[in-house]
């Protein structure tokens, strides 16, 4: 009777060899599968930084037309660094003017249309009402929802809620916005300085993500050309026959 034998000194070497270059494999797959990953999450923050720091921002106000002005205006603004297109505003509730109701209706047609276009740095200017308005029981808040179109396509809804009590107790010192407007300023510089920060520490990967992508891109390209002329060389066929 025949029984297998034992394992010697070289066998248990061989054996140990093969363990060692499977795991050795597998820690490398794994490596690199949380490489691309990491990549692709690194680029695309990148990307998110660059594209949110490069959109439009409008805004939506009402403010004295100069300071220590009793007129009051509806403001359209674009803070921004980009064009804002396809401007669209609404306002809740509906506006009305204490000066009457052909004020009140050229107001809500002008908010009523979409604005084509407002590059950075344009103000547009509605008249509104005077200061007539405190003490005469109308609507005092309002909240204006803009919607608009930047370079990467349509941006989230922004949202203001104007308070008209807060702007009758105000010095008017200075426009309402303002504060807002510094604000988005330094967001804005923050978020370029984040975007240089990322795209200089991650430009490997990002490269790396690049170069992945751009080889899938060659082979598709390939694998469907190999099919397309497979598919030529058939009908050519047929047609022979």
């Amino acid at each position: 009777m025949n029984y297998p034998r034992s394992l010697d000194t070289s066998d248990w070497i061989a054996l140990g060899a093969v363990l060692v270059a499977t795991a050795a494999a597998v820690i490398s797959a794994w490596q690199a599968h949380i490489a691309r990953t990491s990549a692709a999450g690194q680029l695309a923050l990148a990307e998110r930084v660059h594209r949110e720091a490069n959109e439009p921002y409008v805004i939506v106000d009402v403010q004295p037309r100069e300071p220590w002005s009793f007129l009051f205006v509806v403001l359209i603004e674009n803070v921004g660094p980009t064009v804002a297109r396809n401007v669209r505003i609404s306002v809740t509730p509906e506006l009305e003017s204490s000066q009457g109701p052909d004020v009140s209706t050229e107001l809500r047609e002008a908010l009523a249309r979409t604005v084509p276009i407002i590059p950075p740095g344009r103000r547009l200017a509605y008249f509104f009402d005077t200061n007539g308005r405190w003490g005469s029981g109308l609507p005092m808040v309002f909240e204006f929802e803009v919607n608009a179109t930047g370079p990467y396509g349509p941006m989230e809804a922004a949202r203001y809620l104007v308070d008209l009590n807060v702007l009758g107790a105000n010095t008017m010192l200075e426009r309402p916005s303002k504060k807002l407007e510094d604000e988005v300023q330094k967001v804005r510089s923050l978020l370029k300085s984040l975007g240089a920060n990322y795209e200089a520490a991650n430009l490997p990967a990002i490269r790396q993500a690049a170069e992945i992508r751009r080889e899938e891109g060659t082979r598709r390209r390939e694998q469907i050309g190999r099919q397309l002329r497979q598919d030529g060389t058939g009908d050519s066929g047929s047609g022979d026959a």
